[in-house]
């Protein structure tokens, strides 16, 4: 069993360290994105509709992959004056508490945004379809 266990661990560290790595190149697309706003608010007195809502959510998934990057490298935030006392049975259990918590909140964001995306691209389809479209329109 703890040589299955381990070979999962392996998997999911390997997966995390790939994508937390790609990933991390959101924080350049954050700061162009964040330029881009500052010169078009600042310089042309054009501010963007969209830069606030973008900047967010991609900082949001940046921070997520940086937690899972983290707790794969063990360099996360732990109270010590309790974990190093633990065996090295409990320590196991409380890192297979921990990555089954982190799946489940990351699975629970995930269908978040995709029912977040179902209904924008419901509404974008309404709004579509009730106004009229007519090439003879001025």
């Amino acid at each position: 069993m703890a040589k299955r266990l381990n070979a999962i661990f392996n998997v999911i560290d390997a997966i995390s360290e790939k994508t937390s790595k790609i990933v991390s190149l959101l924080i350049f697309v954050v700061m162009v994105i964040t330029t881009v706003e500052v010169v078009g608010r600042y310089v042309f007195n054009h501010p963007t509709s969209w830069a606030w809502p973008i900047n967010r959510q991609l900082f949001g998934v940046f921070i997520l992959f940086a937690g899972i990057y983290a707790m794969s490298k063990e360099d996360h935030i732990k109270v010590e004056i309790l974990y190093d006392h633990f065996s090295p049975k409990m320590k196991k259990n409380r890192k297979v508490d921990c990555h089954g918590n982190l799946s489940l909140f990351h699975g629970r964001v995930g269908l978040a945004r995709i029912q977040n995306g179902l209904e924008f691209t419901d509404c974008q389809r309404e709004a579509y379809w009730s106004v009229p479209h007519s090439s003879l329109s001025p």
